[in-house]
């Protein structure tokens, strides 16, 4: 994947993700909450967070190489720094 490509990516996934939970505050803090709000904002807000982090991770692994392109060994490095920082975070809950 090109970087470019992955930054657009990265940007689209914020965005989709921010708009949600720029909604579900700003109803909140208006006091006219829509009931079912909550139950769509917590999985699209963090799933889309997560992948526009793994994609722009990847980024700069790949740029730090000074490769062309981001290849599969720059995902694979990526997924298992969210996957650690994921149960650092479960593992610091329940202590």
């Amino acid at each position: 994947m090109k970087y470019s490509t992955a930054n657009w990516f990265a940007f689209l996934f914020f965005v989709i993700g921010a708009v949600p939970v720029a909604t579900y505050f700003y109803l909140d803090a208006k006091d006219a909450m829509i009931s079912f709000l909550p139950v769509i904002v917590k999985p699209v807000g963090v799933n889309m967070f997560f992948a526009a982090c793994f994609l722009l991770l990847a980024s700069m692994m790949a740029s730090r190489t000074q490769e062309k392109q981001i290849k599969k060994a720059h995902f694979q490095k990526a997924s298992v720094i969210l996957i650690l920082l994921v149960s650092m975070r479960v593992i610091a809950h329940f202590l």
